[in-house]
């Protein structure tokens, strides 16, 4: 690495400092989730505009019920394989937080509603694109892909949220997801699997009273079911499988003719992921009580994102950027929630994730991020591509 691309893009991020600043808060005083498009759909619009002054083209992806994406690239002319930058602009706070919990800094931390997850994370992204820019940086093309709607699970926008991130991936050379970063400063490299999915059972109503024997109680097969899918939990092997739901019948003295449970379950690896989901439709298929009739639904389902020795490398990346700037080196970890990096590594480009601004408390109003590492992540994003 020439020592003086290297100074370019420190003194670029150094330089922008306060505006990195300003637009942080101006993304959190912008309010948007699910159930406020267009708050979303404002903040793609800042983030368009502001590409446009920088003379990065960027398209704005309209959605329907939910927040609009984004996409762009900045030096689709140079030579060697992309880089993708990705996060999310919407949270999970409603409209009305804002008044509550202001964005304000005190003793070195950010408050208010997304500060952490994942307003900041968004302007590191973008600052490490200028700070390439501002050097000179002509190796590799740098992606964008933002979506308007992580926090509702993409449950308007599946397929086409998917699609935006495996398009803005493929042929890349490495992601970085700018999610929440870890208040130790660790990175990470491994995710499970997530899927939901909606159980109904159909069973026979009749009334408790007068004709017992005539019904086929839908809660006393769902309550078979429960138990079966719960002993499919393997803590140890990072399968977890959790019924957090559960609806049915109308009164106390009918027989009730339906009832309905919601799954979320979760798994370490592809092939785990695939058994454990084979023996969820097995035991939905199992008939304990006769004459009931089972629907399985499957409800969005992201795949794991595995610890390959494609992510392992890319992470040597970030502990020599870090080395460079005499930083602590970041561990790779792993963690049970998931996040879009998962379709980028399932598609076979290795992601980091966790890559924004250290804090904790996300999704409450506790929520905070350490200021400094708004910076300090910037520096590590920039000269992490640049050791690509």
């Amino acid at each position: 690495m020439e020592d003086k691309l290297l100074h370019a893009v420190l003194s670029s991020i150094d330089s922008h400092r306060e505006e990195m600043l300003n637009l942080w808060r101006k993304l959190v005083e912008i309010e948007g989730d699910i159930t406020n498009k267009a708050g979303t759909d404002q903040i793609a619009r800042t983030i368009s505009d502001l590409l446009a002054n920088w003379e990065v083209p960027s398209s704005i992806i309209s959605m329907e019920r939910a927040g609009n994406s984004l996409a762009a690239e900045w030096g689709v002319r140079h030579p060697e394989p992309p880089v993708l930058l990705m996060g999310h602009m919407d949270t999970v706070f409603p409209k009305g937080t804002l008044a509550e919990i202001p964005f304000r800094i005190e003793d070195s931390k950010a408050y208010g509603p997304g500060v952490l997850d994942m307003k900041g994370g968004l302007v590191i992204a973008l600052y490490a694109l200028r700070a390439l820019m501002d050097a000179g940086y002509d190796r590799r093309p740098i992606r964008i892909a933002f979506s308007g709607d992580e926090e509702g699970g993409h449950q308007y926008t599946c397929e086409r949220s998917r699609e935006l991130f495996e398009t803005g991936a493929k042929g890349c050379r490495a992601a970085f997801n700018f999610e929440t970063g870890l208040l130790s400063g660790d990175v990470i490299v491994e995710r499970k699997s997530a899927v939901r999915f909606r159980c109904t059972v159909k069973g026979v109503g009749s009334h408790a009273g007068l004709a017992p024997e005539k019904g086929r109680s839908a809660i006393r097969e769902m309550a078979h079911k429960v138990l079966a899918f719960e002993a499919l939990n393997d803590y140890a092997a990072g399968t977890s499988v959790n019924v957090g739901v559960i609806s049915g019948g109308s009164v106390p003295n009918a027989v009730p003719a339906e009832c309905v449970s919601m799954l979320d379950v979760r798994a370490s690896s592809q092939a785990e992921a695939a058994r454990v989901q084979e023996e969820i439709h097995r035991i939905a298929d199992t008939c304990y009580t006769r004459d009931t009739v089972c629907v399985l639904e499957t409800i969005n389902p992201r795949p794991p994102m595995e610890r390959t020795e494609g992510v392992l490398e890319l992470h040597s990346h970030v502990a020599q950027a870090a080395r460079i700037l005499r930083l602590e080196t970041p561990q790779p970890v792993a963690a049970g929630s998931w996040s879009d990096s998962t379709f980028v590594v399932a598609s076979g480009v290795p992601a980091i994730c966790g890559f924004g601004v250290r804090g904790e408390w996300n999704h409450s109003k506790q929520e905070y991020a350490l200021v400094d590492s708004l910076f300090e992540r910037c520096k590590l994003a920039a000269v992490t591509i640049l050791t690509l």
